[in-house]
C-alpha cells in the first residue's frame, strides 16, 4: 500500500511542479495564507486589503480573508521569522496535504477490513487490490487535478478534503471500540477539517452528531451499528462536547472576523462591490451565494456520466461544455467542469458496491458495516452542501472524495470477500472478470484526471503565461503530426478584428492575414502568435554605456531610452529602458494622461557590448504589456493599452519623459506567425 501511495505521490509531484523543477513557486494570487500567519504573529485577524484584491471582505475600515486558519497556522513558524517565502509555501502545503489524506486513506482501508473479514488471512490478491485503491485515490482522483495549480483555492479543497477523510477514520474507530483517545482526535481533525473548508468538515461534524442522538435513542443506535444500551452521561457528554468544539471553533472565527455565526458577508466582499455578475447573482438570490435553488444544476453537472470530450489533441481528452443551469437560478461562476462518474469511474464503482454492503452489511462476529453509516451519511450531508453553492467548477469534486474514500474501502473489500467465495466454488474465471474490469478503470481514472490536470495547467488556467501556452499548443499539432496524422483542427473563427466577447474555451481565432493568433479560455482572450500589427516587436538591442563607463560622457546616459512609443503628444504609450550607474538594465512602461506612474521592472543584468534579442508588447486586444529579454520575462501587466498604429522603434515623437532616441544600437528582427500559418496552411 505505501508503495502505491508513492507511486501516486510521484505523479502528483511531477504534475505540481508544472515543470518549473521547485516547490517554492509563487502562488499567483500572492500568498493569502501568509497573510494571514503573519496577522496571527501580530495576535490579530485582519490582514493587508491590498495582496487580498477582489477576495478582501471590508469591515469597519480593515481587510480579512474567508480563508480557514489551519494552513496559515502550518504558515506561523515560518512567518515568525522572515517575509521571505511569503507566497511561496503553496506546493509545499499541497504536498504535506496530500500525504495526509494518503495515509489516512491507508489507515481508513484497515479498518474497514476489520468490519468485512476480521478472521481471512491477507492474501497477495487483497494487497494488490488495496494498493490499486490507494493509488487511485491519489492518481485516479479530482486531487491529481488540484496538483495543476498551487493557489489558494486548491490548497484550500485539499486539506479540506485530507483533515476530513482522517476525522472519518478516527470516527469509525470510535464506533468500532468507544474510546476517550478516538473521540478526541476525531473532534480535533473535525475541527480542523470544518475550519479549512466548511462544507467538508461539515461532514465529519455531523457524523458526530448522529454518533450523539445515537448515543440516547435507540433506533438511531441500531442503524449506526453501535452495540448494546446507551451507557448515560458518561457516552453522551463526551460526544456532545466533541460536537461542540468544531461548532464553536467555527462560529468563534466567523464571529472574529465578520460580526456573523455562519453566514458570509457578501455584500461587503471587494469582488461584489465592483463586479456586475456578482452583483447580479446576489440580488437574485436575497443577498446570498446558497441555496437549494441551485442544486438541481450542481447535481447535474457533478454526478453526469457524460461529462467529458475526446479531443483529437493530446491529452485526448477535454472537459464537457459549461452546466446547463436549470430552473432560471443565477449563478456567480460557471467553470468548466467534469463530474464524479466521468473523472473518477473506479471510485465511482467501489463507492456503489460499498453504499450496498453499507445498506445491507454481510454478517460478522464483531462490527459490521453499519459502524460507516453515520460516516457515510456525515459525508453526504457535508456533499450536499456543495451542491447547494452558486458555483460549478471541477475543484468542487474534491468535497465529495471522502464520501468516495469511506464507501470505495468498503467496496474492496467487500470484492474480495465476494472473490474468495467465488473461489470456494470454482468461479475464478468471473472474478479474473471482474478483476480485470477493475484494473481497466483504474487505468481509465488515472489516465482522465492526469490528462484534465495538464489541460488545465497548460492551456485553460487562466494564470498560464502566454509563452507557455504557445509552447503546450506547438506541442499539440507536433504530435498531432506524428500521431494521430492527418488534418488538424481546423480554425474555429478568423476576422480582421478580435471580438471583444471570447466564444467557448478552446476557439482559436486569427486576426488579419496572421496579424494574430489568439485562445479563448472562455471569457477572455490569450496570444498565442503576434505581430507588428497585433501589438509585439522583436528587436536587436545593444544598450549604451553608462556616464561611468564611458570615456567622454558624450554618448552616455541615465535617463530614460525609447524601445517602442506610439500615440500622440501629452497621450503617448512608452515602453523604455533605463541604463543605471552599476551597469544593470530597468524596463519601464508608461500610458501618459491615464497613469503618469511609471510601471518598471527589477534591475537585469545585462552585460556591457552584448546585443540582446528583446521582445516586446503592447496589445490592446488583451491589455497587455510585456518586454522580454533573450527569453526570460522581465516585465509584464494587465493593464489598459492605447492603439498602437502610429508606433516608432527607437525613438519617441510624442515627448514627455522619455529620451527622444534610443542611445545605443536597435534594429527591428523579422517575426513569423509559423503556428498560425501551419493551421491556416489549408
Amino acid at each position: 500500500m505505501w508503495i502505491a501511495g508513492l507511486c501516486a505521490g510521484v505523479l502528483f509531484l511531477l504534475v505540481l511542479l508544472g515543470g518549473h523543477w521547485t516547490l517554492l513557486g509563487r502562488d499567483p494570487l500572492g500568498g493569502f495564507y501568509d497573510l494571514q500567519a503573519h496577522s496571527f504573529a501580530d495576535l490579530r485577524w485582519d490582514v493587508a486589503a491590498g495582496p487580498l484584491g477582489i477576495e478582501a471582505f471590508l469591515i469597519d475600515g480593515k481587510a480579512y480573508t474567508y480563508y480557514g486558519p489551519w494552513p496559515a497556522v502550518l504558515r506561523l513558524p515560518v512567518a515568525l521569522f522572515t517575509h521571505a517565502l511569503d507566497g511561496r509555501l503553496t506546493q509545499l502545503s499541497m504536498l504535506l496535504a496530500f500525504g495526509v489524506a494518503l495515509v489516512f486513506t491507508v489507515r481508513l482501508t484497515n479498518r474497514v477490513r476489520v468490519l468485512v473479514s476480521p478472521h481471512d488471512p491477507v492474501t497477495r490478491t487483497e494487497r494488490w487490490a488495496v494498493a490499486a485503491f490507494v493509488f487511485v485515490v491519489g492518481a485516479g482522483s479530482v486531487f491529481l487535478f488540484l496538483a495543476s495549480r498551487a493557489f489558494v483555492y486548491h490548497e484550500a479543497e485539499l486539506w479540506g478534503a485530507a483533515l476530513a477523510i482522517g476525522a472519518f477514520e478516527f470516527i469509525v474507530a470510535y464506533a468500532t471500540a468507544p474510546g476517550r483517545r478516538n473521540l478526541l482526535i476525531a473532534s480535533g481533525l473535525a475541527s480542523l477539517a470544518f475550519l479549512t473548508r466548511g462544507s467538508v468538515g461539515a461532514g465529519p461534524v455531523a457524523a458526530l452528531g448522529l454518533l450523539l442522538l445515537a448515543s440516547f435513542w435507540g433506533p438511531t443506535r441500531r442503524f449506526v451499528g453501535l452495540p448494546g444500551r446507551a451507557r448515560g452521561l458518561g457516552t453522551w457528554a463526551p460526544l456532545g462536547i466533541a460536537v461542540a468544539v468544531p461548532i464553536a471553533l467555527y462560529a468563534g472565527v466567523n464571529f472574529a472576523k465578520f460580526g456573523t455565526l455562519f453566514s458570509l458577508p457578501l455584500d461587503q466582499q471587494y469582488f461584489s462591490q465592483i463586479n456586475a455578475a456578482r452583483q447580479a447573482a446576489l440580488d437574485a438570490n436575497g443577498g446570498s451565494l446558497f441555496g437549494v435553488r441551485f442544486a438541481p444544476t450542481t447535481i447535474v453537472q457533478f454526478f453526469r456520466p457524460d461529462a467529458l470530450r475526446l479531443d483529437s489533441l493530446f491529452p485526448w481528452i477535454g472537459f464537457p461544455p459549461r452546466a446547463h443551469v436549470f430552473g432560471g437560478a443565477t449563478f456567480d461562476t460557471l467553470d468548466v467542469s467534469s463530474s464524479v462518474p466521468s473523472s473518477m469511474p473506479a471510485l465511482t464503482i467501489l463507492a456503489i458496491i460499498g453504499l450496498v454492503g453499507t445498506a445491507r452489511p454481510p454478517a460478522t462476529d464483531g462490527p459490521t458495516l453499519r459502524v460507516l453509516r453515520a460516516p457515510v451519511v456525515g459525508a453526504i450531508a457535508g456533499s450536499f452542501v456543495t451542491l447547494t453553492i452558486a458555483f460549478v467548477a471541477h475543484r468542487y469534486l474534491s468535497d465529495f472524495m471522502p464520501l468516495l474514500v469511506l464507501l470505495g474501502a468498503a467496496g474492496v473489500h467487500l470484492l474480495l470477500r465476494w472473490a474468495r467465495a467465488r473461489r470456494r466454488v470454482g468461479g475464478t474465471r468471473a472474478v479474473r472478470l471482474v478483476g480485470a474490469g477493475i484494473a481497466a478503470l483504474v487505468v481509465v481514472s488515472v489516465a482522465v484526471n492526469l490528462g484534465l490536470a495538464v489541460l488545465y495547467q497548460r492551456k485553460l488556467n487562466p494564470g498560464v503565461p502566454e509563452s507557455e501556452l504557445s509552447s503546450f499548443l506547438r506541442f499539440q499539432y507536433d504530435l498531432h503530426d506524428r500521431f494521430p496524422g492527418g488534418e488538424p483542427p481546423g480554425i474555429v473563427r478568423g476576422g480582421d478584428r478580435l471580438p471583444v466577447d471570447p466564444p467557448r474555451a478552446g476557439t482559436l481565432y486569427v486576426v488579419g492575414d496572421c496579424d494574430g493568433l489568439y485562445f479563448s479560455v472562455g471569457y477572455d482572450w490569450r496570444a498565442l502568435e503576434r505581430s507588428e500589427a497585433t501589438g509585439r516587436w522583436r528587436l536587436s538591442a545593444r544598450f549604451p554605456p553608462t556616464v561611468a563607463q564611458s570615456p567622454t560622457g558624450a554618448d552616455a546616459t541615465d535617463g530614460w531610452q525609447p524601445l517602442v512609443t506610439s500615440g500622440t503628444t501629452g497621450a503617448a504609450n512608452s515602453v523604455a529602458a533605463r541604463v543605471l550607474p552599476d551597469g544593470r538594465v530597468r524596463f519601464g512602461y508608461l500610458a501618459e494622461g491615464l497613469d503618469e506612474a511609471w510601471s518598471e521592472s527589477s534591475p537585469q543584468r545585462l552585460d556591457a557590448d552584448r546585443t540582446a534579442v528583446v521582445d516586446v508588447v503592447t496589445d490592446t486586444r488583451t491589455g497587455t504589456v510585456q518586454v522580454t529579454v533573450d527569453g526570460q520575462t522581465v516585465l509584464g501587466l494587465s493593464t489598459l493599452v492605447r492603439p498602437a498604429d502610429n508606433a516608432v522603434v527607437g525613438r519617441n515623437d510624442f515627448g514627455g519623459p522619455v529620451d527622444t532616441t534610443f542611445g545605443g544600437d536597435i534594429r527591428e528582427l523579422p517575426v513569423e506567425p509559423t503556428l498560425c500559418r501551419r493551421l491556416t496552411r489549408r
